[in-house]
Protein backbone atom coordinates (compact mmCIF):
# COMPACT_ATOMS: atom_id res chain seq x y z
CA UNK A 1 0.00 0.00 0.00
CA UNK A 2 1.34 3.36 -1.04
CA UNK A 3 0.52 5.44 2.07
CA UNK A 4 0.78 2.71 4.67
CA UNK A 5 2.68 3.22 7.89
CA UNK A 6 6.42 2.59 7.91
CA UNK A 7 6.22 -0.66 9.91
CA UNK A 8 3.53 -1.95 7.57
CA UNK A 9 5.71 -1.18 4.53
CA UNK A 10 8.66 -2.84 6.29
CA UNK A 11 6.52 -5.96 6.80
CA UNK A 12 5.63 -5.96 3.08
CA UNK A 13 9.31 -5.77 2.19
CA UNK A 14 10.18 -8.62 4.57
CA UNK A 15 7.34 -10.67 3.08
CA UNK A 16 8.76 -10.04 -0.39
CA UNK A 17 12.21 -11.22 0.68
CA UNK A 18 10.68 -14.32 2.32
CA UNK A 19 8.65 -15.08 -0.81
CA UNK A 20 11.70 -14.89 -3.06
CA UNK A 21 13.69 -16.99 -0.55
CA UNK A 22 11.00 -19.69 -0.62
CA UNK A 23 10.38 -19.70 -4.38
CA UNK A 24 13.78 -19.04 -5.95
CA UNK A 25 16.65 -21.48 -5.61
CA UNK A 26 19.01 -19.06 -7.32
CA UNK A 27 18.30 -16.43 -4.65
CA UNK A 28 19.06 -18.93 -1.89
CA UNK A 29 22.27 -19.89 -3.69
CA UNK A 30 23.31 -16.24 -3.94
CA UNK A 31 22.60 -15.73 -0.21
CA UNK A 32 24.79 -18.73 0.67
CA UNK A 33 27.56 -17.45 -1.59
CA UNK A 34 27.30 -14.11 0.20
CA UNK A 35 27.62 -15.92 3.53
CA UNK A 36 30.74 -17.65 2.17
CA UNK A 37 32.16 -14.27 1.21
CA UNK A 38 31.46 -13.07 4.76
CA UNK A 39 33.42 -16.04 6.11
CA UNK A 40 36.37 -15.11 3.88
CA UNK A 41 36.18 -11.52 5.17
CA UNK A 42 36.21 -12.76 8.77
CA UNK A 43 39.27 -14.92 8.11
CA UNK A 44 41.28 -12.44 6.01
CA UNK A 45 40.26 -9.22 7.80
CA UNK A 46 40.79 -7.03 4.71
CA UNK A 47 40.82 -3.21 4.88
CA UNK A 48 37.36 -1.62 5.30
CA UNK A 49 37.26 -0.39 1.70
CA UNK A 50 37.32 -4.00 0.46
CA UNK A 51 34.59 -4.97 2.92
CA UNK A 52 32.45 -2.08 1.65
CA UNK A 53 33.05 -3.06 -1.99
CA UNK A 54 32.11 -6.66 -1.24
CA UNK A 55 28.95 -5.69 0.67
CA UNK A 56 27.82 -3.38 -2.14
CA UNK A 57 28.53 -6.09 -4.73
CA UNK A 58 26.62 -8.75 -2.81
CA UNK A 59 23.71 -6.38 -2.16
CA UNK A 60 23.56 -5.53 -5.86
CA UNK A 61 23.41 -9.21 -6.83
CA UNK A 62 20.64 -9.97 -4.32
CA UNK A 63 18.70 -6.85 -5.30
CA UNK A 64 18.86 -7.72 -8.99
CA UNK A 65 17.87 -11.30 -8.19
CA UNK A 66 14.77 -9.99 -6.42
CA UNK A 67 13.92 -7.59 -9.26
CA UNK A 68 14.34 -10.46 -11.72
CA UNK A 69 11.99 -12.60 -9.64
CA UNK A 70 9.41 -9.80 -9.34
CA UNK A 71 9.49 -9.28 -13.12
CA UNK A 72 9.03 -13.01 -13.72
CA UNK A 73 6.11 -13.22 -11.26
CA UNK A 74 4.40 -10.23 -12.88
CA UNK A 75 4.95 -11.34 -16.46
CA UNK A 76 3.88 -14.92 -15.75
CA UNK A 77 0.70 -13.60 -14.17
CA UNK A 78 -0.15 -11.10 -16.91
CA UNK A 79 0.81 -13.31 -19.84
CA UNK A 80 1.10 -17.00 -18.89
CA UNK A 81 1.61 -18.14 -22.48
CA UNK A 82 5.03 -18.07 -24.05
CA UNK A 83 5.80 -14.89 -25.96
CA UNK A 84 9.15 -13.93 -27.51
CA UNK A 85 9.15 -10.39 -26.08
CA UNK A 86 8.39 -11.64 -22.58
CA UNK A 87 11.10 -14.27 -22.90
CA UNK A 88 13.55 -11.56 -23.99
CA UNK A 89 12.61 -9.40 -20.98
CA UNK A 90 13.14 -12.32 -18.61
CA UNK A 91 16.47 -13.18 -20.26
CA UNK A 92 17.63 -9.57 -19.99
CA UNK A 93 16.79 -9.49 -16.28
CA UNK A 94 18.62 -12.78 -15.75
CA UNK A 95 21.57 -11.37 -17.69
CA UNK A 96 21.68 -8.39 -15.30
CA UNK A 97 21.97 -10.81 -12.38
CA UNK A 98 24.73 -12.68 -14.17
CA UNK A 99 26.73 -9.52 -14.87
CA UNK A 100 26.42 -8.37 -11.26
CA UNK A 101 27.46 -11.84 -10.07
CA UNK A 102 30.56 -11.80 -12.27
CA UNK A 103 31.43 -8.31 -11.00
CA UNK A 104 30.99 -9.46 -7.39
CA UNK A 105 33.25 -12.43 -8.07
CA UNK A 106 35.89 -10.11 -9.52
CA UNK A 107 35.64 -7.79 -6.48
CA UNK A 108 36.01 -10.78 -4.16
CA UNK A 109 38.97 -12.12 -6.11
CA UNK A 110 40.71 -8.75 -6.10
CA UNK A 111 40.09 -8.44 -2.37
CA UNK A 112 41.69 -11.81 -1.70
CA UNK A 113 44.59 -11.07 -4.06
CA UNK A 114 45.23 -7.66 -2.51
CA UNK A 115 44.90 -8.85 1.08
CA UNK A 116 46.88 -12.09 0.77
CA UNK A 117 49.39 -10.60 -1.68
CA UNK A 118 50.22 -7.69 0.59
CA UNK A 119 50.78 -10.08 3.50
CA UNK A 120 53.14 -12.21 1.40
CA UNK A 121 55.13 -9.13 0.39
CA UNK A 122 55.21 -7.92 4.00
CA UNK A 123 56.39 -11.34 5.19
CA UNK A 124 59.08 -11.44 2.50
CA UNK A 125 60.34 -7.97 3.40
CA UNK A 126 60.41 -8.92 7.07
CA UNK A 127 62.46 -12.06 6.39
CA UNK A 128 64.91 -10.08 4.24
CA UNK A 129 65.29 -7.45 6.95
CA UNK A 130 65.91 -10.18 9.54
CA UNK A 131 68.58 -11.72 7.30
CA UNK A 132 70.43 -8.40 7.05
CA UNK A 133 70.10 -7.77 10.79
CA UNK A 134 71.62 -11.17 11.57
CA UNK A 135 74.40 -11.13 9.02
CA UNK A 136 75.27 -7.45 9.25
CA UNK A 137 76.32 -4.99 6.54
CA UNK A 138 79.69 -6.64 5.92
CA UNK A 139 78.27 -10.02 4.97
CA UNK A 140 78.14 -9.15 1.25
CA UNK A 141 81.82 -8.20 1.26
CA UNK A 142 82.64 -11.59 2.71
CA UNK A 143 80.63 -13.28 0.01
CA UNK A 144 82.46 -11.31 -2.67
CA UNK A 145 85.81 -12.41 -1.24
CA UNK A 146 86.68 -8.89 -0.14
CA UNK A 147 88.64 -8.22 2.93
CA UNK A 148 86.48 -7.27 5.89
CA UNK A 149 87.29 -4.39 8.20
Amino acid sequence: MKNARFLTRLRYAATGIATVWQRERSFRTQVWLGAGALAVVIVLRPPPIWIAALVISAALVLTLEMINSALEYLLDHLHPEHHAAIGAAKDAAAGAVLLASIAALVVGGLMVWDTVGSRIVDASATSQNMFWMITGPNSMKAWDGQKLG
